[in-house]
């Protein structure tokens, strides 16, 4: 039994020409087997693995004479977080569909830490994942609890010298220490926790670790010739042109990401250490300073934007302004929009401008336009996902937004 997400379909590079439509594509799944093999004792009447789990929408089944789909039987199972969300979507039939993805992503990806695709060698607890997604896991589930597990798990994997490593725990991938943008996951869910549960404990808890995390900012920071934490992985897969050409993907100048994440998670450390009672003297100096030399650095008053212009350098550049003093550069947002309707109202950002692109256009009084890219089902755009015709998704997001056009590696 061999379990794959997709069906093989024209357009994957590494099966041109041979392409067989009733089968399912393996090429993402790298090293990963998802193979079970059992020999039968001719009585035994139902077969369940065990020890493993597989992430799939197929079963090619050989070896057995007579089998239909109907004596398959899929069991989804996740940690036991409870749905949280009404059962009532979106009047918009694109918007319902990218929020029933968003939820089966979610859920799928649930098992005693926050993993990544649960279809390859991987299903590890990528911190990049809990960082982004933390709002609106606890905006979907009642996931306090899993993500104050989650929590500890990262603060036992916390070092002396402050380092967390990329995946958590720390195993085969990523490494120690991670990009800053993953690592802000540790305060992220101390954060998110606090706003959306309204429970300080777990922050209470960590603060320990988060202080001494700070710290192992400053440090990587000050060894950086730029001033900023280095950068591993940046804004991770933005929609490249043409699809399929992920290394033709515009991303953002290093260390842009990471600067972002040194000052969001100062803010967050400030606002957590006042609400704790903590003295957050230092924090505040400290984000005073981090902020002009943002501003410095990756602002251009000339011709107002953010870094290289792009559209993450501008939903974080704004993201900033606008969390950190309630306003907004009007000069600079208006090129931001221009930017958006330059793509033909389409999001191109990578996951980490992706968390803050919708949210800075509503800020800047853009909700509408928000809408309108998030309505879009053309490629680039989440309503892509399924409304595809190669190879439709069904239960979750992907995580490269040109997939069906991807070969072997993160076809999902």
């Amino acid at each position: 039994m061999r379990h794959g997400e997709i069906l093989q379909h024209e357009g994957l590079p590494d099966i041109k020409g041979r392409v067989n439509a009733t089968e399912p594509y393996f090429g993402n799944l790298r090293t990963a087997k998802a193979t079970d093999t059992f020999i039968s004792d001719g009585k035994t009447s139902s077969y369940t693995p065990s020890f493993t789990y597989h992430g799939f929408r197929y079963v090619l089944v050989s070896g057995f004479a007579g089998l239909t789909a109907a004596d398959i039987e899929l069991q989804h199972f996740a940690s036991a977080v409870p749905l949280k969300v009404s059962t009532a979507f979106p009047s918009s039939p694109t918007i319902a569909a990218i929020q029933r993805l968003a939820l089966g992503a979610q859920r799928s990806n649930m098992m005693t830490v926050l993993t990544d695709c649960d279809q390859r060698d991987e299903r590890l607890g990528w911190m990049g994942d809990a960082d982004l997604s933390a709002d609106t896991i606890l905006t979907n589930y009642d996931a306090k609890a899993f993500l104050a597990a989650d929590m500890q798990s990262m603060q036992d994997e916390t070092d002396a010298d402050g380092s967390l490593s990329d995946v958590v725990p720390n195993v085969r991938f990523g490494g120690r220490p991670g990009d800053p943008s993953w690592t802000a996951a540790l305060p992220q869910l101390a954060f998110t926790i606090s706003k959306y549960c309204g429970d300080l404990a777990p922050a209470k808890a960590a603060w320990p670790k988060l202080v001494l995390h700070m710290s192992h900012y400053a440090t990587l920071a000050k060894a950086s010739k730029s001033k900023w934490p280095p950068t591993k992985y940046g804004d991770w897969v933005p929609a490249p042109f043409p699809a399929g050409k992920q290394a033709n993907a515009v991303k953002p100048s290093r260390p842009y990401t990471s600067a972002f994440a040194y000052v969001k998670v100062t803010q967050m450390m400030v606002e957590l250490g006042t609400k704790l009672g903590e003295d957050v003297s230092a924090y505040k100096t400290l984000l005073t300073t981090l902020e002009a030399q943002f501003k410095a650095d990756f602002y251009h008053a000339g011709n107002n934007t953010f870094d290289t212009g792009i559209e993450t350098g501008f939903s974080l550049g704004l993201a900033l302004g606008q969390s950190l003093h309630n306003t907004t550069d009007a000069k600079a947002f208006a090129n931001f929009l221009s930017v958006v309707k330059a793509k033909k109202m389409h999001e191109t950002t990578g996951i980490i401008g992706g968390k803050f692109f919708y949210s800075t256009l509503a800020a800047g009084g853009q909700a509408e336009t928000a809408l309108t890219v998030l309505e879009k089902t053309d490629y680039p755009s989440y309503g892509y996902m399924f409304a595809n015709k190669q190879e439709p998704a069904t239960e979750n997001m992907w995580e490269l937004m040109d997939a069906n056009s991807e070969g072997t590696g993160m076809n999902r």
